[in-house]
C-alpha cells in the first residue's frame, strides 16, 4: 500500500511540473523538485530494500514481488527523466528568454541622465 500512496503523490506531483513545462504555470514549485529529487528518491530506495528482504513471501494476492519491484524500477526511472526534462527546460534559450529579468520603471527613470551628470561628463571630457 505504500508503494501505491507513493505512487499516486508522485502523478500528482508529475502533474504539476507537466503544467510548467507545458507552459500553464509560469514558475515551477521547487518544493515539488525537492520533494522529487529528496524525499521520493530516498523513499524508493528503502521501499526497494523492504521488498528485497520479504523477497516472495509478500502478503498480497494482486501484485507480485516481481510486479512490485518493476513498479519502483519504473518510477525511479520516470523521475530520472522528469528531472533532467526540467534541467533542460530551464537551460533552454525560450525559458531564459522568457524570463529575463527586466527593468523597472525606476531603473529607467535614474538612467535618464540630469543636467547635473551632463555637465560633470562635459567637464570630464575637458568641454
Amino acid at each position: 500500500y505504500r508503494i501505491d500512496r507513493l505512487y499516486k503523490s508522485v502523478l500528482e506531483t508529475k502533474e504539476s511540473v507537466d503544467d510548467f513545462l507545458n507552459l500553464k504555470r509560469v514558475h515551477k514549485d521547487e518544493q515539488d523538485i525537492s520533494y522529487l529529487e529528496n524525499f521520493v528518491s530516498r523513499e524508493i530506495y528503502l521501499l526497494y530494500r523492504e521488498l528485497e528482504q520479504c523477497g516472495d513471501n509478500l502478503p498480497t494476492f494482486n501484485k507480485n514481488y516481481n510486479d512490485l519491484l518493476a513498479y519502483l524500477i519504473g518510477m525511479k526511472e520516470g523521475i530520472n527523466n522528469l528531472l533532467e526534462d526540467v534541467k533542460r527546460f530551464e537551460k533552454s534559450r525560450f525559458y531564459k528568454k522568457k524570463n529575463k529579468r527586466k527593468k523597472s520603471n525606476l531603473d529607467r527613470i535614474l538612467s535618464i541622465p540630469t543636467p547635473e551628470t551632463k555637465t560633470q561628463i562635459r567637464k570630464s571630457l575637458g568641454f
